[in-house]
C-alpha cells in the first residue's frame, strides 16, 4: 500500500461513477505521486446521477482541484458540464478527464481510446488495415473506435444494444473516416484481427460472454476495457482457446500519461 502524506497544500483530484469500486485508477495515480514527489493524491468518488451536475458545479469553485477522472456511466454527463473540450471529446461528446483551469473553467478530455490503442501498440498489435470488432458505443467504446478509426483499420463492425446509440456512432464515423468500412454485424468474411469488449459486461464476474469467442479467429487479440476483474470471464475464455488477450488495467496503463499531461499541463 502506498503511504500518502496530505497536507493543506495537497492537489486533490477525484475519480468519479458508479459503480466505482472497480477502478484501479487511484493506485496507479497514487504510485505514481508518491514515486514522483507530487504533492497530489486522487480519491475513488461513487456518485449519484444527481450529483453529477452539481458536482462539477462545485469544482469549479475548488482551488485546491485541478480536476477528476470520470468513468462510467458519467462521460457523456460531464461533457455536458464543460467551458471547453478537445477535438475528440467534442466529436464523441464524452469526455473521461476534466482539468479545472485557475479561473474555474472545465476543460474536458478523452483519454480511452489513446490509451487502449497506445497499450495495443506497445505489444506489437497492428491496427492500420486491420478488421477490428467492437462491442459496446459507449463513452469508452465510442472513444475506441474513433481512435482505432483514426489509426486506419479497413473494417470496423460495431455491436450495441442500443440501435440509435450505434448508427450515429458509424454514420459519424464514415463522415469523419470515408476510407474505413463500417458495419452493424461482421459481414461473412471479417478477419477478426481484434476484438474489443467495451461494455460492463464481466464487471461482477457474470458468466455470460458479449460475444461468442468461438467466432472469433486462431490469431484474434481479444481485449477488454473493464478493469475488475483484470481478466474477465471473455478474456478467461479467449485465453483458454489460445488467443492473445489485453486486460482494462492495461488498458489504464495505456492512458495514464495522457490523463496526467492533461491534469497537470506543462507550464
Amino acid at each position: 500500500m502506498v503511504h500518502i502524506d496530505i497536507s493543506g497544500s495537497t492537489s486533490v483530484c477525484f475519480i468519479l461513477g458508479k459503480p466505482i469500486a472497480q477502478v484501479k485508477t487511484p493506485a496507479v495515480f497514487n504510485a505514481w505521486a508518491a514515486r514522483t514527489g507530487a504533492d497530489a493524491v486522487l480519491v475513488p468518488l461513487a456518485l449519484a446521477e444527481t450529483g453529477v451536475k452539481p458536482f462539477f458545479q462545485a469544482m469549479g469553485d475548488w482551488e485546491n482541484c485541478p480536476g477528476c477522472i470520470v468513468t462510467y456511466p458519467y462521460k457523456q454527463a460531464a461533457y455536458a458540464c464543460l467551458h471547453e473540450a478537445s477535438e475528440t471529446a467534442a466529436f464523441l461528446g464524452a469526455c473521461n478527464v476534466v482539468r479545472r483551469d485557475p479561473d474555474g473553467r472545465l476543460v474536458g478530455a478523452i483519454t480511452d481510446g489513446l490509451g487502449y490503442a497506445k497499450a495495443l501498440v506497445a505489444r506489437g498489435v497492428p491496427l492500420e488495415g486491420s478488421d477490428f470488432l467492437l462491442i459496446g458505443a459507449g463513452g469508452a467504446g465510442a472513444a475506441i473506435g474513433h481512435e482505432v478509426a483514426r489509426r486506419g483499420v479497413a473494417r470496423l463492425a460495431v455491436l450495441e444494444l442500443d440501435e440509435t446509440r450505434r448508427d450515429t456512432l458509424l454514420r459519424r464515423l464514415e463522415e469523419a473516416f470515408p476510407t474505413v468500412r463500417c458495419f452493424c454485424e461482421p459481414p461473412k468474411d471479417f478477419r477478426f484481427d481484434v476484438a474489443c469488449n467495451a461494455t460492463p459486461l464481466g464487471m461482477h464476474g457474470e458468466p455470460r460472454l458479449p460475444f461468442p469467442v468461438e467466432r472469433l479467429g486462431p490469431a484474434t487479440v481479444v481485449t477488454d476495457v473493464v478493469p475488475d476483474p483484470a481478466v474477465t470471464p471473455f478474456l478467461a475464455a479467449a485465453r483458454d482457446r489460445g488467443l492473445r488477450i489485453q486486460t482494462g488495467p492495461e488498458m489504464v496503463e495505456g492512458q495514464f500519461a495522457f490523463v496526467i499531461g492533461h491534469l497537470f499541463p506543462a507550464p
